[in-house]
């Protein structure tokens, strides 16, 4: 089964640690081939507002911010 799934990142939360750890993340999905689609926030409750509107399109939503 093929799960769509969405990755949301908040790059300034942590004091910036989010960006950091983001990146490293994103290569370790793509070095054990998880094909995911991610999007970076853009300022408060975007992540909220990203989260409701992919839940109509994606099967695992997840958030990183801290």
């Amino acid at each position: 089964m093929n799960r769509r799934v969405l990755l949301i990142a908040n790059p300034a939360a942590a004091v910036g640690r989010v960006a950091r750890r983001w990146l490293r993340l994103r290569d370790e999905l793509e070095a054990q081939a998880i094909n995911a689609d991610h999007v970076i926030t853009d300022g408060p409750g975007h992540a909220i507002t990203l989260a409701r509107e992919a839940s109509r399109n994606y099967d695992v939503i997840a958030g990183h911010d801290c």
